[in-house]
């Protein structure tokens, strides 16, 4: 049970993490003050909260296409992969 509590906050603490870095990447002035991510942190697990409620049952197909080997999965992991490598960041110029 513990191991859930834990799964459940590392997953939720992603989202803020992500919004902080673009926001200190696009706004380098910017400092993130604890209510934010407290804030952030609380949408993303009400967020989740709500698709494990209302939406799992009726999007149980989009776990099959990433957990079940198929050619869709394959379809769209290899462009994903090249469209990653090939990307440059336009502020590198």
């Amino acid at each position: 049970m513990f191991a859930w509590i834990a799964l459940a906050a590392g997953v939720a603490i992603i989202v803020p993490q992500l919004v902080f870095a673009m926001a200190t990447s696009w706004y380098p002035g910017y400092v993130a003050k604890s209510w934010h991510a407290f804030l952030l942190y609380q949408a993303a697990n009400a967020l989740i909260l709500g698709y494990n409620i209302y939406l799992l049952r009726r999007t149980l197909w989009v776990h099959d296409l990433a957990c079940k080997p198929s050619p869709v999965s394959f379809i769209i992991s290899v462009p994903s992969m090249f469209a990653v490598e090939n990307y440059t960041d336009p502020g590198d110029g």
